[in-house]
């Protein structure tokens, strides 16, 4: 799970990168699910830059390894689906309102195990 100054690293640099569609050898090496995925994405969203792409703008709140040990939500979902004027970058991670109840703007980042 990313720490949130890993998460805001990754946010920031992924915002400068412009989206295109994935390079030979990089699409050669996806699973079928994700080429179909990303193109999907692309096709749909119509995405500016590959922070667009990834749905850490415009997707769900991810979740990241807070101070203490705390999990909390990172990103900036869509207007439509969770309006709010949080900033990511500059503004202290969100909480979660329940620890029993999941939330509708809590997404999930995938991830693989270190070997």
């Amino acid at each position: 799970m990313p720490t949130v100054d890993a998460w805001r690293t990754a946010y920031a640099w992924l915002e400068k990168q412009d989206v295109s569609a994935p390079p030979a050898e990089i699409e050669d090496h996806l699973a079928p699910l994700a080429r179909r995925l990303w193109h999907t994405v692309l096709t749909m969203r119509q995405p500016r830059t590959l922070l667009d792409l990834s749905l850490m703008r415009g997707g769900l709140l991810e979740w990241a390894a807070g101070a203490a040990g705390a999990w909390v939500g990172m990103g900036k979902p869509r207007p439509a689906f969770h309006p709010t004027l949080h900033d990511p970058l500059r503004d202290a991670p969100l909480s979660p309102t329940s620890l029993t109840r999941r939330s509708k703007v809590f997404g999930l980042r995938l991830l693989r195990a270190a070997t």
